[in-house]
């Protein structure tokens, strides 16, 4: 009877699997109805083959709860030219997901055959936009000037990755190429992993900004990122807990490790990002690489609001950094402290450790500074120090705010 049992569900299995439609997987037909039927069929694991050459997808691939796309380490997956849309997503926004994983791949954006990034020429100067945009990217910009100042889930965003509403994601061993913006963003996602992700940035469309890795907007807790390598023109890693029209919420985060940041011409390593919505019991660690913004920024970021960002429990540790210059861009960013705290901003406890700042050439940018209007309790600083290969002393600290506590050894 369990033998007849067996053969009747693996019939039903193999028949189901028949029905499906199959998968080019040649680099030309669109495989997005085919990769989709197999996610809607409801198995647990939908796992890609190795194709000839690599899968076109036009839309959204959507995963349910309790389910698993994976593909081999450097299978290729690529959105097809005028797709405008993220290349994954989870299926409930509203009502909420649970369990969910993306494994493998090398997921390809192909930003320069997509709708450009209009925030990324965030400007009406037409000596500008005359000097860094190819006559169709100014006529874009001209048309749709200003952009919408309002989030809409629909509207599209640049974002590779968008998950929302999430409890237990996992995200590992993939490679994110070329977005429009954000390579991988979440917002209300909890008791996550995201970890051993390459970010590799060659193109973008039009300016080389805007270009997050992993970006996490409000109601974020629980969650690690490790291991994420390349060179971001944005920041590399963001906990932002409050983020403007880019998030559907703005809200506390907490709880998140963050273990390994690896970039080189990058950036910045890691913003912590708040306007009054709490960050909390946040730990940093292993961020290696030059920067020429920040190496890990204590941000407000809006002018327009008043309220203090709020920050606690924050841990940076085992740091080996330094400064680069930027690339030519239509935004030239003045330089900044590699530890940079912002204003107006009220923060908890702090601590440094084992933070190591190395420059070849001559830089007069602090490695802390501590802005007017930012207060802190308690600062610690452990075996903290500098190296400099060029002539003359680094400047190490300066403090135009109010340290209630100041910890060195």
């Amino acid at each position: 009877m369990k033998r007849l049992a067996f053969l009747v569900f693996a019939f039903s299995l193999l028949s189901a699997r028949a029905e499906l439609p199959p998968l080019a997987g040649d680099g030309i037909t669109d495989d997005t109805a085919a990769i989709q039927a197999r996610l809607d069929a409801g198995a647990p694991c939908v796992y890609l083959p190795p194709p000839a050459d690599h899968y076109v997808i036009s839309r959204t691939l959507v995963i349910r709860s309790e389910q698993e796309l994976r593909l081999d380490r450097w299978t290729r997956v690529r959105l097809a030219p005028r797709s405008d849309c993220p290349m994954v997503k989870n299926a409930d926004w509203e009502k909420g997901n649970v369990r969910i994983a993306v494994t493998g791949g090398v997921w390809d954006f192909d930003n320069t055959n997509q709708t450009m990034n209009i925030r990324a020429v965030y400007t009406d100067d037409e000596s500008l936009l005359d000097r860094y945009l190819t006559p169709a990217q100014k006529a874009y910009q001209t048309a749709h000037w200003p952009p919408s100042r309002k989030f809409r889930r629909e509207r599209y965003r640049g974002n590779a990755f968008y998950f929302e509403n999430v409890r237990e994601l996992k995200a590992s061993g993939l490679t994110i190429r070329n977005p429009g913006t954000y390579g991988f963003q979440m917002c209300k996602v909890s008791y996550f992993t995201v970890e051993d992700v390459a970010l590799d940035y060659r193109t973008w469309n039009p300016q080389p900004v805007n270009l997050d890795g992993i970006h996490l907007d409000g109601g974020c807790h629980h969650g690690r990122i490790a291991n994420i390598r390349g060179t971001a023109y944005d920041d590399m890693v963001a906990l932002n807990a409050n983020d403007g029209y880019c998030a559907a919420e703005e809200s506390d985060i907490s709880d998140i490790d963050i273990d390994g940041v690896y970039a080189e011409y990058c950036h910045s390593g890691v913003r912590l990002l708040s306007a009054g919505a709490a960050i909390s019991r946040v730990t940093i660690r292993n961020v290696h690489g030059n920067f020429y913004r920040y190496a890990v920024g204590f941000t407000h970021f809006f002018p327009d609001r008043p309220a203090s960002g709020v920050m606690d429990a924050i841990s940076v540790a085992d740091c080996h950094v330094g400064k680069c210059a930027q690339p030519a861009c239509l935004w030239p960013l003045g330089e900044m402290p590699l530890f940079f705290f912002d204003a107006p901003m009220k923060i908890g406890q702090v601590r440094f450790s084992n933070v190591t700042r190395a420059e070849r050439f001559a830089s007069q940018v602090p490695t802390f500074k501590i802005s007017r209007g930012c207060t802190i309790d308690r600062l610690v600083l452990e075996d903290c120090r500098s190296e400099s290969l060029a002539d003359g002393p680094l400047v190490d600290f300066v403090n135009e705010g109010e340290v209630k506590t100041l910890v060195r050894r």
